[in-house]
């Protein structure tokens, strides 16, 4: 047996564990004065949020259960999706999560909710996406010029990242609503990669091969 390629196995094991690590975070948003109140898993090997429950005890704003669960992506700048940390503390800063759908795709259960949803207006000025901590603004096309021509400026959304645990409410006039209690516990440990696994039956084969 070469004695040097089975401790080279057995070193190198810690190393394969560094970079197979990955995290799930229990995730809790509360504003005591609007009364929501939605709980979610972040995956930071997807980088996702996904939110499974939701209740509000003004029902302003609240999703039904046909909405569960939300799934939201993490994202920084203009269109970059961000890679949550590992060892995420839980402080949103210049990144946070936009759902993949609109709010109109979604079904809420209060009447204020439901009226303006089946609004069309309400609809075409609301095509924005829910975010955490960062806020999805739609800029309708526009056309610029005078005398001299006019120039199309092409509709887009712009972003703006709160650097805190912010939602922007679209049902109540894009009224911004930040927790007053917003937690991130952790729920998983790293499982060992494939890289590992090999290491590991490596290191037990020299063994067997001494024997």
């Amino acid at each position: 047996m070469n004695i040097s390629q089975y401790i080279l196995a057995v070193l190198a094991i810690p190393f394969a564990t560094s970079f197979s690590q990955a995290a799930e975070f229990d995730l809790n948003f509360e504003d005591t004065s609007t009364g929501v109140n939605w709980a979610g898993v972040v995956d930071t090997t997807t980088d996702t949020l996904s939110i499974s429950q939701w209740s509000a005890t003004g029902g302003d704003y609240f999703a039904t259960e046909a909405s569960l669960p939300m799934i939201f992506n993490a994202v920084t700048g203009a269109s970059s999706s961000y890679d949550i940390p590992d060892v995420w503390d839980g402080n949103l800063t210049n990144w946070g999560f936009l759902s993949e759908n609109i709010w109109t795709d979604y079904t809420w259960n209060s009447q204020p909710n439901i009226d303006r949803g089946n609004n069309p207006l309400f609809i075409d000025i609301n095509t924005t996406k829910i975010g955490i901590g960062v806020k999805e603004t739609y800029v309708p096309e526009a056309i610029d010029g005078g005398d001299e021509g006019f120039t199309i400026i092409p509709a887009r959304f712009d972003r703006t990242y709160t650097n805190a645990a912010t939602m922007t409410d679209s049902v109540n006039e894009k009224r911004d609503i930040t927790a007053t209690t917003f937690t991130a516990t952790p729920v998983a440990v790293p499982e060992p990669s494939s890289a590992l696994l090999l290491l590991v039956g490596a290191a037990g084969a020299l063994v067997r091969r001494k024997r």
